[in-house]
């Protein structure tokens, strides 16, 4: 006679840590001359050469896109950069779109708001850079050479037509180092105009409206410095208007009350910030080199949030010093006390789950020293707390590779900053190049491209419960998702054939041994294993008592999950119910009777197991959860 094997492998909260990194393409060196290729023509030997500083955007269709920087074109000259290139994640091939493949060229500016073929930005790093509500690229100031072959900070607006390929030059100046003219707080006019700066940070509202805060540049009069003012530009009006913040350089910053939004309340003047914008609208913004609430400038880790509608900063989270090391915790666990050192120019992206993320720049990890950073962090705003992710709670480190297309959760970027990132349509954050550290040696111009699988927070599956079966016999797997999202089954981590889909799962009739299927909560594509154990069947189960499967019974139980009322429907007479907890305790006990059995457990909320019995005949078992 068949004996069935119980067990309960019970799965009470996932760790897993999803979050790995993949080296796609470039390479784990430095100092990398471009592969151009033909312009216009995608290739596989195509890459854009090392670089760090430059702009980065993406279009509707998922492809990342980038414009300029320092670094090396067609020779092993470095200088400055005005190529315009696009990165295509589904043939995994770059193409060299249009700019010039050699450095140092000045910016041919043609007639203002008029769009050309010929027009083209001048060579630069460190721009501002946006993307408007139709889809269209925008660049503004940043190092570079102006129209007349003259370095220096700009403060001249580009627009980018995918749709055409041309640039249009639609605002500013086409000479270096001019002072900004502020005009009256919050009124347009076509005489305003921004000073010019690098290293600020932009976002568009829904009304298409475009924001710069900060950078390092010139204010109303004299030389350059940190700047804390904040422009609005109306594209309709092709005007800008002085919205906040200082007309001078090198100001502190005023804090107020964490949380608490203030008319006075402004970030102190800096350059290099993270910079997202929540589904709400409202914009946050991180650290960065500059200014504190006292004293000379350094690096920060005070996060900021900016609402348009009351045009008030409000002081959220981190310190008002500068230079400050990080307290990382435990990787993984999020808590209020966690907060990264004070850095600038790290990349940021805000995921489809509401959290922002953070990864490596140049500042304080959680050990003493300055250096270049490979943290990656998320900060959730509905807890006001940050996690620290993945990387080294350290400095300088180099990369670790790893093999070109496959994630593993040792990989990891090396320590970088001026890096350039996107979040791709799955929500997933991209990184590419920088100044930092390659494979083995020195800090460098890299151009290698990576990309960091973003799961959501809490993850999306759970209860994921193992079992054991008799040869032969089928398995029903379920689970239960945080969201109300579909679920995905899957036969390996990586497959692309589904099995099913659903919180349940049939599996085939299997023979002996171990079977690992896998749950995907969809949008999250974190998969959950799930393990199921086929024995010949020669042993006792768990409790003690040698029990076959019944055969030509019919059992219902429902609803579930319940608040412990509960329905059993049996054509059986005088059958046994017992209910465990899940430490295979035993809870409540009830003898059944044939046709409708309405039962009530006084148990607390959570997962138990149903196992119901004639005769020391096993007749079904289960899962019951108690909400």
């Amino acid at each position: 006679m068949r004996k069935n094997i119980l067990f309960f492998f019970i799965v009470i909260s996932f760790t897993i840590n999803a979050q790995d990194w993949t080296w796609v393409r470039g390479n784990s060196t430095g100092s990398v001359v471009a592969n151009y290729g033909t312009m216009g023509v995608s290739a596989p030997t195509n890459d854009p050469g090392g670089r760090h500083g430059a702009a980065c955007w993406t279009d509707a269709a998922g492809n990342l896109w980038q414009f300029g920087g320092e670094g090396y074109a067609s020779s092993s000259t470095m200088g400055w950069l005005n190529d315009l290139w696009k990165y295509d994640p589904i043939t995994n091939e770059w193409t060299w779109v249009r700019g010039n493949n050699i450095i140092d060229q000045n910016g041919k500016y043609g007639s203002l708001g008029v769009s050309s073929p010929t027009n083209e930005p001048g060579a630069r790093e460190f721009p501002t850079w946006w993307k408007d509500n139709n889809g269209d690229f925008w660049l503004f100031g940043g190092d570079g050479f102006d129209g007349v072959g003259n370095f220096g900070r700009l403060n001249d607006l580009w627009k980018y037509s995918i749709a055409t390929n041309e640039w249009t030059w639609m605002s500013g100046a086409s000479i270096a180092n001019l002072n900004g003219n502020y005009g009256s707080l919050t009124v347009f006019s076509p005489a305003n105009m921004p000073g010019a700066r690098r290293g600020g940070v932009a976002w568009v509202d829904a009304s298409n409206n475009f924001w710069v805060f900060g950078g390092i540049g010139f204010p109303a009069a004299g030389g350059d410095g940190h700047l804390n003012d904040l422009w609005k530009y109306d594209p309709v009006l092709t005007q800008w208007a002085w919205m906040k913040g200082s007309n001078l350089i090198a100001q502190n910053g005023t804090y107020g009350p964490k949380g608490v939004a203030l008319p006075s309340n402004c970030p102190g003047g800096r350059e290099f910030s993270a910079v997202w914008k929540d589904p709400a609208g409202a914009v946050w913004i991180f650290g960065g080199g500059g200014y504190a609430a006292a004293g000379g400038p350094g690096h920060l880790n005070d996060l900021w949030r900016y609402n348009s509608v009351s045009n008030n900063w409000i002081y959220q989270s981190g310190t008002n010093l500068v230079n400050q090391f990080g307290s990382n915790g435990t990787m993984g666990v999020p808590s209020s006390t966690n907060i990264p050192g004070g850095r600038y120019s790290p990349v940021s992206v805000f995921d489809n789950w509401g959290n922002l993320w953070m990864f490596g720049g140049i500042g304080y990890a959680g050990v003493p020293g300055i250096g270049r950073l490979n943290e990656a962090w998320r900060y959730t705003p509905s807890t006001d707390e940050w996690t620290w992710m993945k990387g080294f709670n350290g400095i300088n480190q180099n990369g670790t590779y790893g093999t070109m297309g496959v994630s593993a959760p040792v990989n990891t970027p090396g320590g970088r900053y001026y890096n350039i990132g996107w979040k791709d349509l799955n929500g997933d954050m991209w990184v590419f190049g920088s100044f930092g550290y390659p494979a083995t040696g020195p800090i460098n111009n890299l151009n290698d491209l990576w990309k960091f699988k973003v799961t959501c927070a809490p993850y999306d599956v759970t209860d994921a419960f193992g079992t054991n079966i008799c040869t032969g016999d089928s398995s029903v797997l379920s689970v239960a998702t945080v969201s109300s999202s579909i679920v995905t089954w899957y036969n390996s981590p990586t497959s692309t054939v589904v099995l099913g889909t659903g919180n349940s799962f049939t599996t085939t009739a299997l023979t002996t041994g171990n079977y690992t299927f896998y749950a995907e909560g969809t949008p999250c594509s974190m998969r959950v294993p799930i393990t199921v154990s086929v024995s010949p069947c020669t042993n006792v189960n768990q409790f003690g008592v040698g029990i076959p499967i019944a055969i030509g019974t019919e059992l219902v139980v429902y609803p579930n999950p319940n608040s412990g009322s509960f329905i059993i429907r049996s054509n059986l007479n005088e059958a046994d119910l017992v209910l465990y907890n899940t430490l295979g305790q035993e809870v409540y006990r009830k003898e059944i009777s044939e046709g409708k059995n309405s039962l009530e457990v006084d148990v607390t909320k959570g997962i138990y197991y149903y196992f119901i019995s004639k005769d020391k005949v096993k007749v079904q078992s289960g899962k019951m959860v108690v909400e």
